[in-house]
């Protein structure tokens, strides 16, 4: 059951703090303050517990301190933070931290400062929160290259990494032996935003491949990157029908044009797809 903790702190005003368990915590953060036409409210970092080390998988937006929320709940723990993906909105706060894992496609796009263009013209409230910092993403000082594979042990729970090629050329979902899967943009609930179409018949690969050989088999509990946290079977068993359509046939019918994302929107409930151009 998810136990929502509450906000004491600047930090945690900004933050919603979740309790997956006794393993895992949510963090998460309104995107949609920044900037609405994204389409998408919730994004979501994950913070593993051990019992001798942390993990946290995704550093958020970069608005306020993500460290001083998580050094709270791990204590004096060495902390492994990694990034699913190379996204602003997944790596924001990865300069708190001196090391960084990441997948070795993505990694140029986390290790370099990244302009936020978008920024000058976002509609929302707190986009001047980022702009007032430079207005780029600010890297670790050093970066940890994965392949996929990987096993890190925290104490009485392991995570492995496992590549999942599609929403980005090296994303990461990161199993872990207590029975979580936490999927990234891989899998979330909402608006999914695809790759080019050369490209999506990877992702529909790298999503076939974790509900058969690690969800259905293992009886996951799935955490996403953005909006619900926890994913349930029958929402990923429907995610992948779709995308497996989706590689084979695009409805050209049914797409609307969207300005700002210069991309197409495809409403296929319970979900709503952005195409690149």
């Amino acid at each position: 059951m998810v136990i929502k903790i509450t906000a004491n702190s600047i930090e945690n005003s900004w933050f919603e703090l979740q309790q997956i368990d006794k393993w895992v915590y949510a963090i998460r953060e309104r995107l949609d303050l920044i900037e609405p036409r994204f389409l998408t409210k919730f994004a979501n970092s994950y913070l593993i517990v051990g019992k001798s080390k942390a993990a946290l998988i995704d550093t958020g937006i970069g608005i306020h301190s993500m460290k001083k929320v998580v050094e709270p709940l791990v204590k004096n723990k060495t902390i492994l933070v990694f990034n699913t993906h190379h996204h602003f909105d997944h790596i924001g706060n990865n300069y708190e931290w001196s090391k960084v894992y990441v997948h070795r496609f993505d990694l140029k796009r986390v290790a370099l400062p990244e302009k936020l263009d978008f920024l000058e013209t976002a509609k929302g409230p707190y986009a001047h929160e980022l702009l007032k910092k430079g207005g780029k993403t600010v890297p670790a000082d050093e970066h940890y290259p994965l392949i996929g594979g990987e096993l890190f042990e925290l104490g009485e729970i392991d995570l492995r990494i496992i590549h999942t090629p599609g929403h980005t050329p090296g994303s990461i979902c990161v199993l872990t032996s207590r029975g979580h899967l936490i999927a990234g943009d891989t899998i979330h609930n909402g608006i999914v935003y695809l790759p080019p179409k050369e490209f999506l018949p990877s992702y529909a690969k790298s999503l076939n491949d974790l509900l058969t050989n690690f969800i259905q088999e293992q009886d996951l509990i799935v955490l996403g990157g953005h909006e619900s946290t926890i994913i349930t079977n029958q929402e990923v068993e429907r995610l992948n029908q779709i995308i497996q359509e989706l590689q084979k046939r695009i409805p050209e019918e049914k797409h609307e044009y969207d300005t700002f994302l210069n991309a197409y929107v495809l409403n296929q409930p319970p979900f709503k797809f952005v195409l690149p151009k």
